[in-house]
């Protein structure tokens, strides 16, 4: 397996957003002196002209006072990108050490476990290596093992903390290592009185080096379809990047609560944004319906709380939640939200709530980083595809059958059919748009169009079951096919749609 070294032009495009590149919210800055190729891209049924600079073009970007990030790409990249931080996403110096432990973070391989302060995450006590462990046992003995060393250390730093709270002259290394950590630290004495109080102080946090490269590499199937969304919503560029940090940019994400897919919609947020989520279909794994919906959630969220850190905070602890700390702590800014939490007795404002617009911010800057990032395996091709409308319902072996298709070439681009849709149990329905390799045939697609093929009954089936795959009444079945009884036979043909 080699190793690509950086990130290419294509790859960039796809971490840095959409181009026009955007400045505040609803206002667009303007790319000058370009002679740019144009592309045309369907957003929503919409074509939209998106404008890409050539390798070595000058560009003037907004006011004259405008601060630009320029990435450097290679001469031959097919693309390159300029990223225009937005005025309200600025790395301020309160929130830099946490920024900047999210970047430690996202450069430290998964085998290694960082053990640091909770409150505040920069201040790193210990890391320990399990790459020999990993090497040595099965996943499951590998697992266990980590947990239980983790454990481990973490107890013995909570042992040692107290014992320097209380004056104590450092006896082994770690206190010693520990005493000089804190004495670097202003206010490091009372630091370490706070840190010592409780054992959640110390908390471990593995290495996401793996899961942020593959995010990375995912960008590039679906740059094309986020950064459109948002640019067409006029959006903060950073906003693209938000699925790096919920989902690693997976489109079949789940959570333990129940959030699916690459924006991670709880099943009532989604329906309150017009995804549909049913027994065949959870759009919420749609790229392209789920970004949508994500935008106008961030839009709400924006117009809810007046600023951009906020809203994108609430995409994680929720507007309401965000009201509430900004009553509780008398102070809309996000850093006096972080700062204050925990003595204002927001509970629920815990750790992921407190940093995740600092990861954002992370990603942000590795990013254009670009040379402290190796991705492997190159990139992945954007998925490109054509649309269909289905007028009638029809089961994927039979769109498969028509189409010359193996259903692995067309699940990837309709993610959002739920399982018993490819099994067979349930038909895709009519009305749904299938989406199809670009190139696939128009004979082929004029073809399904016309198809009224009967359904041949298979051994097991019922009328029930056939009529709940088809999406028509069991009485309809037995009118369009004369039926008086519910008995059918294998090998039997029935017209299941008008």
């Amino acid at each position: 397996m080699n190793l690509k070294e950086g990130i290419s032009g294509a790859l960039i495009a796809s971490l840095l957003g959409g181009t026009p590149v955007t400045g505040t919210a609803g206002q667009t800055d303007s790319l000058e002196a370009l002679t740019p190729p144009a592309t045309e891209r369907r957003v929503n049924g919409v074509f939209q002209q998106l404008i890409f600079p050539a390798p070595g073009d000058a560009l003037k970007v907004g006011d004259a006072g405008s601060t630009a990030l320029a990435v450097a790409v290679e001469p031959d990249s097919s693309v390159s990108r300029l990223i225009v931080p937005h005025p309200e996403l600025l790395v301020t110096a309160e929130l830099r050490p946490r920024v900047d432990f999210w970047k430690s973070v996202f450069r430290t391989p998964e085998t290694v476990e960082i053990f640091h302060n909770r409150a505040y995450p920069w201040i790193e006590y210990d890391r320990m290596d399990f790459s020999a462990a990993q090497d040595s046992l099965p996943p499951e003995q590998y697992e266990a093992f980590r947990e239980k060393l983790v454990e481990e250390k973490s107890k013995e730093i909570f042992s040692a903390l107290k014992r320097l709270s209380h004056g104590e002259t450092p006896q082994n290394e770690l206190e010693l290592k520990l005493s000089r950590v804190f004495a670097g630290l202003p206010g490091g004495t009372e630091l370490l009185n706070e840190a010592a109080r409780s054992q959640r102080m110390v908390r471990s946090q593995r290495g996401m080096r793996d899961v942020f490269e593959l995010a990375l590499e995912r960008t590039a199937l679906y740059s094309e379809i986020v950064d459109g969304i948002i640019c067409s919503y006029n959006l903060p560029e950073e906003i693209s990047l938000l699925p790096v940090i919920e989902s690693g940019y997976d489109v079949n994400a789940g959570s333990y609560k129940g959030a699916r897919g690459m924006w991670q919609f709880m099943r009532s947020t989604a329906r309150r944004y017009g995804l549909t989520v049913n027994r065949v279909l959870d759009e919420r794994l749609d790229p392209v319906k789920a970004t949508d919906a994500a935008a106008r959630y961030l839009i709400d969220a924006y117009q809810a709380l007046g600023s951009w850190p906020l809203a994108i905070t609430s995409y994680n602890h929720g507007p309401y939640g965000i009201r509430r700390a900004i009553e509780r702590v008398g102070s809309d800014r996000i850093e006096d939200i972080i700062a204050q939490a925990d003595e204002r007795g927001l509970r629920r404002f815990g750790f992921a709530s407190a940093n995740f617009y600092a990861e954002l911010l992370a990603v942000r800057e590795l990013a254009a980083e670009r040379s402290l990032l190796v991705i492997q395996n190159g990139e992945p091709e954007p998925l490109r595809w054509q649309e269909f409308k289905l007028e009638r319902n029809h089961t994927i072996q039979r769109i498969c059958e028509i189409l010359d298709v193996t259903p692995d070439e067309i699940r990837p681009l309709n993610p959002a059919l739920k399982e018993r849709v490819w099994s067979g149990r349930y038909a895709v329905p009519a009305g749904y748009v299938l989406r199809l390799p670009a190139d696939t045939p128009r004979e082929k697609l004029a073809e399904l169009a016309r198809d009224t093929e009967p359904y041949i009954v298979r051994p097991g089936d019922t009328l029930s079951r056939i009529a709940a795959v088809h999406r028509v009444s069991v009485r309809k079945l037995k009118t369009l096919n004369n039926l008086n009884d519910d008995l059918i036979y294998p090998g039997d043909k029935l017209i299941v749609r008008e």
